[in-house]
């Protein structure tokens, strides 16, 4: 009988999210509330091209969390026609609309961690915001900014200040990417 017992080195497993704010939205319709203002023809065209990027880069997503206004809805279906995401895995909630940092941190910990690329599309400040919160890296989110920051975890429930690192971050008129 063999006593010899196997370990297996210590995998560290990763999460990543990606941090999306909304795309450039409609000033032009008359009553119409801020939560329900849709995208302009700019933000369905820097759709198209951060699409375009995501599908470049090889992104992979496996659940998108996001605001439930008009724009930041229609801006996380419009990438998701780029990462090909089942619709099913797309979850819009009020409580993200204008949310501060205290409130994306609480969704994405409740996160399931069978999911390990997560998206989350929101507003600025709270994009930005968060954002400078997870990797004490300052940013400001034009409309349609993206970043993707990882974590060496094994549970969204350790995600906090200070333990996400920027692998990028990119954004409509980036002429680096174009």
């Amino acid at each position: 009988m063999n006593n010899l017992i196997k370990f297996e080195p210590n995998k560290i497993l990763m999460k990543t999210l990606y941090i999306v704010r909304h795309a450039k939205s409609s000033w032009n319709e008359n009553n119409v509330t801020d939560y329900d203002r849709s995208l302009n023809e700019r933000g369905r065209k820097d759709i198209k091209t951060m699409g375009e990027r995501l599908s470049k880069r090889k992104v992979v997503v496996d659940k998108v969390l996001g605001s439930a206004s008009k724009r930041t809805s229609a801006t996380a279906r419009g990438l998701n026609k780029f990462i090909g995401l089942d619709s099913d895995n797309i979850e819009l909630h009020s409580e993200l609309y204008h949310s501060g940092v205290s409130v994306m941190l609480h969704q994405v910990c409740q996160t399931n961690d069978k999911y390990n690329h997560l998206m989350l599309v929101s507003h600025n400040p709270g994009v930005s915001e968060f954002c400078n919160y997870l990797t004490e890296v300052e940013f400001y989110f034009p409309t349609l900014a993206i970043a993707k920051v990882v974590f060496e975890a094994d549970s969204w429930r350790e995600i906090s200040k200070s333990t996400g690192t920027v692998e990028w971050y990119d954004f409509p008129k980036n002429t680096l990417n174009s």
